[in-house]
Formats: C-alpha cells, sequence, structure tokens
C-alpha cells in the first residue's frame, strides 16, 4: 500500500508542476498580448526617450526611462572617464524593463516585461557615451 500511495504522490506532484508551468505559460501570453496591444495602439514602431547627464564634479549621472539592469549599467560605468558615473533609472517617463541583449533569449521576467526590441541596449549606451563625451 505504501508504495502505491508513493506512486499516487509521484504522479500527482508532477501534475501540479505541470500546472504550475501552464500558469506562468499563460501569464506570460498575456502579459506579451497587453504589450502587444499598447504597442500596436501607440501606431509607431518606435519609441522616444529623453537621455540626460549631469556632471557634478568626478560624479555623472546618466538617466534613463527603463529600470536598466546590472549589465547594462556596468557597461556604462566601464566606459566612462569620470571616476563616479551612476545610472539614474526610471527617470522622465517609465517603460519597463531595460535588460541586455543578451537576456532576450533566456527569456524571464524582465525580458517578458520589456517593450523594447534587443537592439536597444546599443542604441542607449551609445548617446550615453555620446552625453558623456560632452561631459
Amino acid at each position: 500500500m505504501d508504495t502505491l500511495n508513493k506512486s499516487n504522490i509521484e504522479k500527482y506532484m508532477a501534475n501540479i508542476r505541470s500546472m504550475e508551468n501552464l500558469a506562468r505559460i499563460q501569464d506570460k501570453i498575456a502579459t506579451l498580448q497587453r504589450h502587444q496591444a499598447i504597442n500596436d495602439e501607440s501606431g509607431d514602431k518606435t519609441v522616444d526617450a529623453e537621455i540626460q547627464g549631469i556632471r557634478i564634479g568626478e560624479c555623472v549621472l546618466i538617466t534613463s526611462t527603463t529600470e536598466v539592469l546590472t549589465e547594462v549599467a556596468l557597461n556604462i560605468k566601464n566606459a566612462s572617464p569620470h571616476k563616479h558615473t551612476f545610472v539614474v533609472a526610471l527617470t522622465n517617463g517609465y517603460i519597463h524593463y531595460g535588460p541586455p541583449e543578451a537576456d532576450y533569449d533566456k527569456g524571464g521576467y524582465e525580458v517578458t516585461e520589456c517593450f523594447l526590441s534587443p537592439g536597444w541596449q546599443q542604441l542607449y549606451q551609445d548617446r550615453v557615451h555620446d552625453i558623456i563625451e560632452r561631459l
């Protein structure tokens, strides 16, 4: 009887894991459909975002309308000639997450919640570089 019960419990647990996976997939699909509707409603394939740079002595602040993930911010900090460079997220608007291009194939919450195409990172870093050079 114990063997049968153990077998049934293992099957039950496998079914629960499958249902959890399906629920996550359904949630991701719903999120992507909601984002697609927002994008379609905008009538444009590009997103305008303001980037500002502020320098106070050796401290530089660079703004972003996204919640920039660590790799992108570290790229900016490491490329800056200024001793203290910081990325200030969620400024001058909010367009969700800004994951690095390499994360798009991995999926995950931040990528699912992102409105931007993978090419956003290079565009952003190039503009930031131009701004930092002028500070």
